[in-house]
């Protein structure tokens, strides 16, 4: 089976051939992409065909710029109302709190701006399910999860709550090679998602209590396809259209990620034992000067060592919990990457 990588936040590559995403492939927080926006309508846009080995190719327009990063949620200003999230996207003023374990990445809620105001909304009545580990060609997703918003209203009412409900379907269809604006990103894979909504009003009075304003059933109202780039390591591709699939909303699409923010290279070193439960070594291919820094999945550094010019250090990691970890090692000549698990 061809399989894909994938990541919201971004990728480390893993195996060649039969690539299957794990929640291990998710690099940690604190890493950024910068985007352009096309918001220029285009009627029968076509997003390509799907399957294995496609070559897609579009030119699109640079209107507007954006940056995602991916944070800690104790960097952020509304960790109180998520406290089981282990990572936060902030795009705009918008924050989307998530939890990652070994087998599922789940939106917790996000923030929204009420007049202005931004606004926490808790995914109910369980997180939303954004992926499944292992993530591969062919997998499918589908949850529904819904929220409400309040805030103060206008006469005739002295408050007003929205309840939004969300559904989403989710496929993998293709993977292969995309090009933009001349610009090519090798082993990229898509996915097409359906995004059904439903929501009403109400309206609060002291008089009548609370009484329904307005509702609205169940529609579709998006159809977004999205393309990941394993070696870029985030999405370089959204393309968003409207519910009857002829018109394109809206464009977003990488910028040269590996030149505005260097990738990590792998580490050339042996590591070993590797699952450990003491001691690591790190035998260095060739001696180097700088930081070596730990981090756990959730982006938090555990672990300093100056490289001092030697070949081999070794590191006590037996009060490290049992889990994978991240290796990052800081020179002047570039950054690289390495992962280890700890075991008990």
């Amino acid at each position: 089976m061809r399989a894909i990588g994938l990541v919201i936040l971004g990728l480390v590559s893993a195996a060649a051939q039969n690539i299957v995403i794990t929640a291990n492939d998710l690099l940690p927080v604190n890493s950024k992409i910068f985007y352009i926006i096309d918001t220029t309508t285009r009627l029968n846009f076509s997003p390509g065909p799907a399957g294995s080995g496609q070559n897609w190719n579009f030119t699109l327009d640079t209107l507007e710029r954006d940056t995602a990063e991916i944070l800690h949620p104790d960097s952020t200003p509304y960790a109180n109302s998520f406290p089981t999230a282990n990572r936060v996207q902030k795009r705009g003023n918008t924050y989307s709190y998530m939890n990652l374990q070994p087998s599922k990445l789940e939106l917790i809620g996000m923030t929204f701006n009420v007049n202005g105001v931004p606004t926490p909304i808790v995914v109910q009545p369980d997180p939303f399910l954004f992926l499944v580990f292992p993530y591969q060609i062919g997998t499918t997703i589908q949850d529904t999860g819904w929220g409400i918003l309040q805030f103060p209203g206008q006469p005739p009412f002295d408050s007003i709550r929205v309840k939004l409900v969300m559904i989403v379907k989710d496929s993998v269809d293709g993977d292969g090679t995309l090009t933009i604006n001349g610009y090519t990103y090798n082993n990229v894979v898509r996915s097409v998602t359906y995004q059904y909504q439903a929501d009403s009003v109400w309206g609060y009075s002291t008089f009548l209590g609370w009484q329904l304003v307005q509702s609205n059933p169940t529609r579709l109202t998006g159809i977004t396809y999205t393309w990941f780039g394993k070696d870029v390591g985030s999405s370089v591709l959204t393309l968003a259209y409207n519910p009857t699939q002829d018109t394109l909303r809206n464009a977003s699409f990488a910028e040269n990620v590996v030149a505005r923010q260097p990738k990590p290279q792998p580490l050339q070193a042996a590591l070993y034992p590797n699952p450990v439960s003491s001691l690591l070594t790190i035998k260095l291919h060739i001696p180097l000067k700088g930081q070596l820094s730990i981090y756990n999945l959730n982006g938090q550094k555990l672990y300093t060592l100056p490289l001092q010019g030697r070949r081999t250090y070794t590191i006590p990691v037996a009060h490290f919990p049992e889990g994978s970890y991240f290796i990052l090692v800081e020179t002047a000549q570039g950054n690289y990457f390495a992962r280890f698990n700890v075991v008990r």
